[in-house]
């Protein structure tokens, strides 16, 4: 079975498009979001941030690090963020939005 009971993926584990646990941001409602780095190094460049209640994929998690793929919401497509900050929950596991498809 892939990733664990509560659905929290594997470290370490790559995800495809389209097929990785999905998380909302929960965090950085004070400062506008949690920040986005570019690679997985918590001292690589910070791109933007991911805006609160964005929804994102997982492609890998790393520690506390998770590369994303974004779904819904504002921020950069891709990058790494931070799951926590201290004790705080940056991103939360949640129901992967349904993508409205509009009719030919």
């Amino acid at each position: 079975p892939r990733g664990m009971a509560d659905g929290m993926p594997n470290d370490s584990e790559e995800y495809m498009e389209g097929d990785g646990p999905c998380f909302r941001v929960v965090g950085g409602a004070e400062s506008g979001g949690i920040i986005v780095r570019a690679g997985e190094d918590v001292k690589s460049d910070d791109l933007a941030r991911l805006e609160l209640g964005s929804q994102i994929e997982t492609l890998m998690l790393k520690g506390g690090r998770l590369q994303y793929h974004l779904l819904t919401g504002k921020g950069p497509l891709s990058g790494w963020v931070n799951t926590k900050f201290k004790d705080k929950d940056l991103v939360v596991l949640c129901e992967r939005p349904r993508v409205e498809v509009p009719h030919a």
